[in-house]
């Protein structure tokens, strides 16, 4: 398993899929903060403080969690694809352990670009609206705990990409599914609130993306600790259910 943790390290650093990645999602978040900075020094209005950057994933939404499977697909598809997914397994190493080191490669991925949003936007927000009144000693554990959230939240969805991955095991199919889901999910949860007033809520809330949003619009920093729990175990419940059914599925796929 060490061996194969290294492996990924290694192809995850050399990976063309994580920098295309991350340079599309810059020009997202680039394109994100250019609406207020033009609105401030045009109309004098106001943006979002820098210490509130630690909040853009959860504002991108969509626009974030869509580069998942687009990382995913040419990350682990690809593997599929070139047949390189062989070369382990004719190490003797299982399929449990190649699917799990993957995974966490995956889980880094997701890091990487969740850490490059808040980054960029806090460092842009700083410079043109201030940094706000926090100090760094009271910002340094408010950093950890929203973003250590917001990784659990978001890890949870990239499971799923993951398992979709070893189920389609072609980048094309991988992306298409992913993007699927994600619409798919969205316009239910929309239309759970809209057509059933409320009495279906409890639906959104088996979704990890219902606590990424809630963690901004909520505000679950802070207060009742029972909706961060349920969202970790609801995140939780998901990554052990998909990595299930995509290590299942991959032991009785035929790898030709």
């Amino acid at each position: 398993m060490t061996n194969l943790i290294a492996s990924e390290k290694y192809k995850f650093v050399r990976s063309k899929a994580l920098y295309v990645t991350l340079v599309g999602l810059l020009v997202v978040v680039v394109g994100f903060l250019t609406g207020s900075v033009y609105s401030y020094f045009v109309y004098g209005e106001m943006g979002a403080p820098g210490y509130q950057g630690i909040y853009t994933p959860t504002a991108l939404d969509i626009l974030l969690v869509l580069w998942f499977p687009v990382f995913i697909a040419y990350f682990a598809g690809m593997e599929f694809q070139n047949k390189t997914v062989n070369n382990a397994l004719c190490l003797g190493k299982s399929r449990l352990a190649v699917y799990l080191a993957k995974l966490l490669a995956i889980f880094a991925g997701v890091a990487a670009m969740t850490l490059l949003v808040v980054t960029v936007t806090t460092i842009v927000q700083s410079v043109v609206f201030g940094f706000g009144a926090m100090t760094i000693s009271e910002y340094l554990p408010y950093f950890l705990r929203i973003v250590g959230l917001q990784l659990i939240f978001l890890c949870a969805v990239a499971s799923l990409f993951t398992m979709l991955a070893f189920i389609a095991q072609t980048p094309l199919m991988t992306m298409a599914l992913g993007i699927g889901y994600i619409i798919f999910s969205s316009a239910l949860q929309q239309m759970v609130a809209v057509l059933f007033d409320g009495q279906l809520a409890f639906i959104r809330e088996w979704f990890p993306s219902y606590y990424q949003v809630a963690l901004a619009m909520q505000g679950l920093h802070g207060g009742d600790p029972a909706p961060v729990l349920r969202g970790i175990a609801v995140s939780f419940i998901w990554a052990v259910v998909t990595t299930f059914v995509g290590v299942s599925v991959f032991k009785k796929k035929d790898l030709k």
